[in-house]
């Protein structure tokens, strides 16, 4: 009995809502159909009074301007008809024709949208900040004494409960009749204008009463157990209805306390069985009464939480135990026709929407993106079963539409839709045919769109870059996770020739393409970029899988060599930064394998070279590279002498620079492993002048052809061979220190001279090679470099005479000391010759430290260690030195320098 009650009273109060703003909404159509019929006769009669006014004076006359009318919207023809005016005009003969006017009746219909926002907001009054006073003392207490009227009500029952004073009907009964009675006087209140702040005190009392139906519902269902669970959900759906009526009227907190509500029913009304179509049945009509609500007043702050809302419980809903596969068709039928509906009410149009009003793109993301996001996770929990794909892909396919008929709101949902089946198709397991079916369906829905809508749109590159990256990425997918697991998947050649057809495809659109889309078409290059970066990584692709994987760098340069030389055929600019990439995907190929040829030539590191082809085989895989990006650059630069042709030179040199000194090593060394070898100190000593004559040759070249890429080369390399011979010969495997270093039996021409001398002669012609603006600032560094090396090598040949091969061991004898002091005089005495010949005063200053050098040890190291005759032949030797020396200076260098 008191469930029948309690129906009929929700109908009734439902009806007593309803029909009112039924009859409203006529009416206000009526109303809107007469304000255009005025503003029509008011149009009619301002053209009319003008024309008649320039009739009587023969001529136009210049009148102040006409206050005009606020222009209409609605769609009906408003051009005027022929009237007696206008053919009674053409009957006076006068002078001069009246100058057109243009009123506002013969605007387009997007003016006349304009010109009706910028009269409705001069029309407004302006609004101005309210003061603290009108916050705290008119607006705040009005809310604050809703909540106490709704507090009073909860008390009283609770009160009467623990007094035993009603039953429980009755308290239920009682608490409705009050909301009821706040509704009616909430409604006496709003409609009477002389009670000052009504609207906020209609506003809290309704609030109260809404407050109070939700309340005595759950108290019926689950604190008394008046009703059934299933009447109480229904009673709180009519309770949500009723506050989202209401909210027209009475503005947006009785909306948003409707949604809290609805929202929260099915938390408050439990079950014990939950179904999963009931509740998402009830979430999808509540969102969408509150949606329609939002449509009418444009509260998209609202339509954000009604989507956060039921997002949040469809993620709660498969987080939870009560989740089973088969309720993932309910959710994802829930999550589509939530986001179809929020799409069809909730779409701004674009005369409406500032340009940077964030409100509606909020939405756009907030629904779209999220719709995405949960039904990949709908797709994870249930498997990716094939229900949840083809759900998927109906939500794809609306992301496309929506992009496509409002790409200022949509850009982005065919792209994240794009990344999400990406996702879901690269980790879907099951059969290896549904798989293949389903890639196919995804391919043809994004490739299969975007070229079709690339040629209907105004900007089509986000559908020309949908074609072509689905097409390559469901490509990928496909090879990954089938190409093991289909027979007919598995024979040569499929995967690769597959690979050569869309390159073909891509090729052949390409070149359509260029032929259609005309030449002043902004994104013509754009497009066209797209797909020949497609064809490109097609091909790569094809080449990857059909050739081994040693000589896929190779493949790489060659295919960056054709880019190039295509590049100087055709006029697509993108065609330059393709080549470009290929040759950053050659680099990374060669990256391993360059940094161990690096340790190899400057540190004489060892490595394993069983996975090492490009250091092992380095005529094939190094030559050949070199020979590619040096004919790149030769292309690149028919184009335009820039960055990348500089670049690739330098490939170039730097390629062929490693694979001479590899293949060097090969000569040395003939069916060995090369990677494995230590290098002898001969060995070393000539791979390092080679080195020297590599960048004195690459320094003259650059000059000769005024390349600044051969240059940095030169650069490069001379200080690359000058790290080698400092590290190696100097400080780790200098042959003073190590025994296993073997420099010869001849005297003088052993492998000193290789590792010492000869680099001397290569840096003096380095420094002849050099811009001035190098020479000045690197050419005192040099000089010292040649000291140093000279100085080494007169002292090693000395202990070599008296040590032979192994300059390591041995007892130092009182001549080999002498000797050292006797051919560094002669070192530093040569030099000042040198010095003064050349009028060379840094040569002079460097003889100079040497004799310091000589001086210092004989009178600290000689004198203590020499006996007999050789410490007087070093001290005499040394005395007629330095007498000589002081005449050589006062003679030619001094009289010199006072010239």
């Amino acid at each position: 009995m008191f469930e029948m009650l309690f129906a009929v009273g929700g109908i009734i109060l439902l009806a007593y809502i309803i029909l009112p703003w039924w009859t409203f909404f006529g009416l206000s159509s009526l109303r809107n159909d007469v304000e255009a019929l005025e503003i029509k006769v008011r149009n009619l009669k301002g053209q009319l009074a003008d024309l008649k006014g320039e009739i009587a004076h023969g001529t136009e006359t210049k009148k102040p301007p006409r206050p005009q009318p606020a222009p209409i919207t609605q769609q009906d023809d408003l051009t005027p008809k022929a009237s007696p005016v206008f053919e009674t005009f053409d009957t006076f003969d006068t002078p001069v024709m009246p100058e057109t006017k243009t009123y506002a009746l013969l605007e387009s219909p997007w003016q006349r949208i304009a010109d009706k926002k910028v009269s409705k907001v001069s029309m407004e009054p302006t609004a101005h900040k309210p003061s603290f006073e009108m916050q705290f003392g008119a607006k705040l207490p009005v809310w604050i004494g809703g909540i106490a009227l709704a507090l009073s009500g909860f008390y009283f029952i609770k009160y009467s409960i623990d007094a035993g004073w009603l039953s429980p009907a009755i308290r239920v009964l009682i608490g409705f009749a009050a909301g009821i009675a706040a509704l009616i006087g909430s409604d006496k209140i709003f409609k009477n204008g002389r009670i000052a702040d009504g609207t906020r005190i209609a506003q809290a009392l309704t609030g109260a009463a809404i407050a109070d139906f939700y309340f005595c519902t759950f108290a019926a269902t689950n604190l008394y157990g008046l009703v059934s669970p299933l009447t109480g959900f229904i009673g709180m759906a009519i309770v949500t209805a009723i506050a989202v009526l209401l909210s027209l009227e009475y503005g947006a907190p009785i909306a948003l306390l409707g949604l809290v509500g609805g929202f929260l029913t099915p938390a408050l009304i439990g079950s014990d069985n939950p179904s999963a179509p009931m509740l998402f049945a009830y979430l999808y009509a509540i969102s969408t009464g509150l949606m329609v609500v939002i449509q009418r007043k444009r509260w998209w702050i609202m339509g954000i939480l009604v989507m956060a809302g039921s997002f949040l419980w469809l993620a709660f809903w498969v987080c939870s135990a009560a989740f089973i596969i088969a309720d993932a068709f309910w959710l994802g039928l829930f999550l589509l026709a939530l986001c179809v509906t929020a799409i069809k009410l909730l779409w701004p149009k674009d005369s409406e929407m500032a340009e940077d009003d964030t409100m509606p793109k909020s939405f756009a993301y907030l629904s779209m993106g999220g719709s995405v996001a949960l039904m990949c996770l709908l797709g994870f929990k249930s498997s990716f079963g094939e229900t949840t794909m083809g759900l998927f892909w109906l939500l794809s396919l609306g992301g496309i539409v929506m992009a496509y008929f409002n790409p200022r709101l949509y850009n982005f949902a065919p792209p994240l839709s794009l990344i999400a089946s990406g996702v879901m198709l690269a980790n879907r397991g099951g059969a290896p045919e549904e798989l293949a079916l389903t890639l196919v369906a995804f391919t043809a829905l994004f490739a299969g769109s975007g070229y079709v809508l690339q040629s209907r749109c105004t900007d089509p590159r986000l559908w020309c870059s949908l074609a072509a990256v689905s097409s390559l990425l469901f490509y990928l997918i496909g090879y990954f996770n089938l190409h093991e697991q289909l027979p007919y998947l598995m024979a040569a050649h499929v995967w690769g020739g597959l690979a050569a057809i869309m390159a073909g495809v891509s090729v052949f659109t390409v070149e359509k393409l260029a032929r259609e889309i005309p030449d002043g078409n902004e994104h013509k290059q754009f497009i066209l970029s797209i797909y020949a970066a497609l064809a490109t990584a097609f091909i790569s692709l094809c080449v990857a899988i059909e050739l081994d994987k040693a000589f896929l760098p190779l493949a790489i340069a060659g295919e960056m060599a054709a880019l190039a030389w295509i590049n100087t055929r055709t006029d697509i600019v993108a065609l330059r930064k393709l080549t470009a990439a290929m040759g950053c995907v050659f680099a990374y190929l060669i990256s391993w394998q360059a940094i161990a040829a690096f340790s190899v030539i400057a540190l004489g590191s060892t490595y394993d070279g069983t996975d090492m082809p490009m250091l092992t085989q380095p005529l094939v895989q190094l030559g050949l590279p070199s020979a590619l990006f040096l004919l790149a650059a030769h292309f690149l630069r028919q184009k335009g002498d820039d960055k990348l042709s500089y670049i690739f030179e330098i490939s170039a040199v730097m390629l062929f620079g490693a694979g001479a000194h590899f293949l060097s090593r090969e000569v040395l060394h003939p069916g060995q492993n090369v990677l494995l070898m230590k290098d002898t100190f001969t060995e070393r000593a000539c791979m390092t002048d080679m080195m020297f004559v590599y960048a004195a040759f690459c320094l003259w070249t650059g000059k000769e052809l005024l390349r600044k890429s051969f240059i940095f080369c030169g650069n490069f390399l001379a200080a690359l061979a000058v790290f080698r011979l400092g590290f190696s010969d100097f400080l780790i495997q200098n042959p003073l220190f190590d025994s296993s270093q073997n420099v010869g039996t001849l005297f003088i021409l052993n492998s000193l001279l290789l590792a010492y001398g000869v680099p001397v002669l290569l840096l003096h012609q380095i420094i002849k090679l050099l811009s001035d603006e190098k020479r000045d600032l690197w050419g005192q560094v040099i000089y010292g470099i040649m000291l140093t090396l000279a100085f080494t090598l007169v002292t090693l040949e000395v202990r070599q005479a008296f040590h032979g091969t192994d300059l390591a061991s041995g007892i130092t004898s009182n001549a080999e000391i002498y000797a050292y002091s006797f051919v560094w005089l002669l070192l530093g005495i040569g030099l000042l010759f040198m010095g003064t010949i050349l009028h060379s005063k840094q040569v002079r200053v460097i003889s100079l430290g040497i004799m310091i050098l000589v001086v210092s040890k004989v009178f600290l190291y000689d004198a203590s260690e020499l006996t007999g005759l050789f410490r007087v032949a070093s001290f005499l030797g040394l005395g007629l030195s330095l007498l000589g020396l002081s005449w050589f200076y006062t003679r030619f260098v001094v009289k010199d320098e006072g010239k």
